[in-house]
């Protein structure tokens, strides 16, 4: 195969790829970093009645969090410089584990970001629309693929979401600190098990518009390419 060819197959498919990463970060992190979306949660999941707490208190507990998790916050227990007996070490140490797999979404993200716009650059500047065929046939293929398998994951999920939500904290933490008591924890009281499957909804849901949204483009490109609509 040519060099030329090989390298641009190269960058079409880094850039794919790319693209995924982005939307499915994205995805992640709308419904996760949104206190709007805790408080509404709160109020689905009967959370304001079982921890005696109102929204005035939570909402500051909710922002800490959401910081927490974003990497702006090093303590959970200290809030607008107060500190507050609210988890014991046991939430604590858990909330490190999912802390530190948000900073590395959030660097996937930000590398997945970069690549993109770096290879997008490189294929379409200073081109015709017909020198970037390959890449949005990359783009319309794997956004088709990741669409599917995505579907065929939420499917299993959605038939026993409570085995896929053991066999995720047990596949991706070394311990059990993610096993809390409701009688003890107030963690696991503002987020119940109602609250997980709630935002894996909303996170497949975006995800699949975004892929979606991402195929269309591309193949309306494509088809505006063979008519002839957008060559130079």
């Amino acid at each position: 195969m040519d060099v030329k060819v090989l390298t641009k197959l190269i960058l079409s498919v880094a850039c794919a790829i790319s693209l995924v990463l982005v939307l499915l970060t994205t995805a992640l992190f709308l419904p996760s970093l949104s206190a709007s979306f805790y408080m509404k949660q709160y109020v689905q999941n009967g959370v304001f009645e079982r921890t005696g707490l109102g929204e005035a208190e939570l909402l500051p507990i909710t922002r800490n969090i959401i910081n927490y998790l974003r990497g702006t916050s090093d303590d959970l227990n200290v809030i607008n410089g107060e500190r507050f007996d609210l988890f014991d070490q046991r939430e604590v140490d858990h909330m490190v584990d999912v802390r530190e797999q948000f900073i590395f979404a959030a660097n996937v993200r930000k590398v997945s970001f970069l690549m993109f716009a770096v290879t997008f650059f490189i294929l379409t500047s200073h081109k015709k629309l017909k020198d970037t065929v390959l890449l949005l046939r990359l783009i319309r293929a794997v956004c088709g693929i990741v669409f599917i398998l995505f579907g065929t994951f939420a499917l299993f999920i959605t038939l026993n979401f409570e085995l896929a939500f053991d066999l995720f904290h047990v596949l991706m933490y070394s311990n059990d600190y993610w096993i809390l008591n409701p009688n003890v924890h107030l963690l696991i009281n503002l987020l119940p098990g109602m609250f997980f499957v709630n935002i894996s909804v909303v996170i497949a849901v975006l995800f699949a518009v975004f892929l979606a949204v991402s195929f269309t483009a591309a193949n309306l490109l494509l088809h505006l390419y063979k008519r002839g609509c957008c060559a130079k």
